[in-house]
């Protein structure tokens, strides 16, 4: 999941004047709602605002202040921290945290994609870490002096649920039964599917064939997004730090991001179907290119909601918000979006027609929206689902399509069924 960020600026903000080495989560300890909190922040004479406000809006945050800028919420250890406001209290014992898994989900989220923002490990630190220059994820508390003496987020809150969201894309309601780690993409073949895990696992059905994964490595950022090559012949992965994993002898290696510091954390792949090479999308929309043409980005411009998947057509790219907003490239057509609907949940991904004549958004409630010649077979929207759509493809010869859940279950519309990871428990 990538998530959608609400823009409700606060004038409370400054430089930094350092580097950010922390990631950090807090209590509001009164606002129950991120627009409350925003209009809060808002005011100036309050002289206090944080980076992010977080509730139990499903993949939904509020941003105040934006990463790059120092928010004014934990003293001295404002500069070199990144904060995050959850909608609850210090006082919450488990269950009652636990009674909140949107909320938990989005903090996972926002932690994963922080760390991914700037290089910060996915290591969760104590009291002497963090106060002690260490990098990587802590609560209000474990700043000390430095942050102002606070005890927020408690002690009984459930960082092994949110670092296990941040780390691998496992959703707060549990890991998916019979997996190490939730499904985050799917790829089709000539007569079969990949599944790719937010820890680099695979899963192959039909004649997609196994090359190897990832699920046994250490990773310095979870799996975000993965491709396959359309006549079998391999597979790439791609991490939130801009880490490239290629497998089989169709997909070479020709670069990855991973030692990149980056703007905003990587949110799609997409292979060059007219070559060996490939594109990394980011959530703010930047595009980078590794032996495939580059047709333009969105980098540096201010966007409504965050880039969450990316297609190819014949001379081009498509990219999709989380707010169904589309931006073409190339020869890519515009055909419309869904940037000025209400939709009931995010946009996950989109996909596109072979030919470039039409393409499908997706969201995760399964929802579809089809434009141009795509045509529309069915969806989940009406489902009661137990686990969130992250992804789904065209079916090759163009009469139907693919969605998949985070726990690797499968709906197919008009195309063939080869199998699913999902399992009940």
């Amino acid at each position: 999941m990538t998530l959608q960020r609400e823009w409700i600026p606060s004038p409370n903000v400054s430089s930094r004047g350092s580097g950010v080495r922390l990631v950090v989560c807090h209590t509001t300890e009164g606002a129950r709602t991120y627009p409350d909190l925003g209009a809060y922040f808002a005011n100036p004479a309050v002289q206090a605002s944080s980076h992010v406000g977080i509730d139990d809006t499903a993949g939904v945050v509020g941003e105040y202040v934006s990463p790059d800028r120092k928010a004014w919420t934990a003293a001295a250890a404002n500069p070199y921290s990144i904060q995050a406001e959850l909608c609850a209290f210090a006082s919450w014992d488990r269950a009652t945290w636990l009674a909140h898994p949107v909320m938990l989900d989005n903090a996972g989220a926002w932690v994963g994609e922080e760390c991914a923002r700037f290089g910060i490990p996915l290591t969760l630190l104590d009291n002497a870490g963090a106060q002690g220059g260490a990098a990587g994820v802590c609560m209000h508390e474990d700043l000390g002096p430095a942050g102002g003496g606070h005890w927020d987020c408690g002690p009984d809150f459930p960082w092994d649920v949110v670092m296990a969201r941040a780390g691998g894309g496992t959703p707060a309601n549990g890991t998916p039964p019979g997996l190490n780690s939730a499904i985050v993409a799917m790829g089709p073949t000539g007569a079969g599917y990949h599944l790719y895990g937010g820890d680099g696992g695979i899963f192959t059905f039909g004649d997609a064939p196994f090359y190897g994964s990832l699920g046994a490595t250490p990773l310095n950022a979870p799996i975000v997004d993965g491709c396959s090559r359309l006549d079998g012949s391999g597979y790439y992965l791609a991490a939130a730090d801009g880490g490239i994993f290629t497998f089989g002898p169709g997909c070479p290696f020709y670069g990855s991001l991973g030692s990149t510091r980056l703007a905003a954390p990587i949110a799609a792949i997409v292979a060059d179907p007219d070559g060996a090479g490939y594109w990394l999308f980011g959530q703010d929309g930047g595009v980078f290119t590794f032996d495939a043409p580059f047709y333009g980005s969105l980098g540096g411009q201010t966007l409504a909601a965050p880039i969450v998947g990316a297609a190819a057509v014949p001379g081009g790219y498509i990219m999709a918000g989380a707010d169904g907003g589309v931006f073409t490239y190339g020869e890519a057509v515009f055909y419309g979006g869904c940037g000025d609907v209400a939709l009931n949940s995010p946009i996950v991904d989109i996909m596109a027609q072979p030919d470039g004549t039409g393409y499908t958004l997706v969201a995760g409630d399964g929802g579809v929206f089809t434009f141009g010649s795509a045509r529309f077979y069915g969806s989940a929207g009406g489902d009661a689902l137990a686990w969130p759509v992250v992804g789904a493809a065209e079916d090759p010869d163009g009469s139907g399509y693919y969605l998949c859940g985070a726990d690797g279950g499968v709906f197919t519309y008009t195309a063939p069924f080869y199998g699913s990871a999902a399992q009940s428990g």
